[in-house]
């Protein structure tokens, strides 16, 4: 992406806080580009700063099988699953409480693990869900190793943390 192209210009407008300019910056180009995964993606990245979340998504859902599978918009829907996760679900505070008072209570380790999630603090994200997978391996249908799995997915397979908490898992499994 060029410095000057349009799409560098309405992601700086956005930055100096021109966010109407820069959503209507970021409407003509989609017009104009219709195919362009990444203007499709950072619109949508922009829509969520927005807190335009069903925009967002459904721009996201837009995108070819194989656009969906980018890095970038992996990021997104994992955002954005995280964000349905922590609409109804108590506040962060309120989980510690509960999790200190109930330590074996996956629902309230799995909401809080949204909570992490939204807050990028991965680790702490993983190790709610490994302690999810150690209480209960079958909890929402193995919600703690198939959230890891899309926690090593987003981060990229060889990303650090990945493999160490590749084994952990593993190791909690077995």
């Amino acid at each position: 992406m060029s410095v000057d192209s349009p799409l560098q210009q309405a992601l700086d407008s956005y930055q100096q806080g021109e966010t109407k300019s820069a959503l209507e910056k970021m409407q003509e180009i989609l017009i104009a580009e219709p195919q362009n995964t990444m203007v499709r993606i950072e619109f949508a990245n922009m829509l969520m700063r927005e807190k335009r979340f069903d925009d967002a998504r459904d721009l996201l859902q837009s995108l070819s099988a194989e656009d969906k599978n980018n890095p970038a918009a992996l990021a997104l829907f994992g955002q954005l699953e995280s964000i349905d996760a922590v609409i109804d679900a108590p506040d962060f505070e309120d989980l510690l409480h509960t999790i200190e008072q109930q330590p074996k209570n996956c629902l309230a380790r799995e909401q809080l693990c949204a909570h992490y999630k939204l807050r990028g603090d991965y680790v702490a994200a993983m190790d709610q869900l490994l302690e999810i997978v150690r209480q209960d391996r079958h909890y929402n249908d193995d919600a703690g190793r198939t959230e890891l799995l899309k926690i090593f997915e987003l981060l990229g397979h060889n990303h650090e943390l990945v493999a160490q908490y590749r084994r952990k898992l593993a190791q909690t499994l077995n």
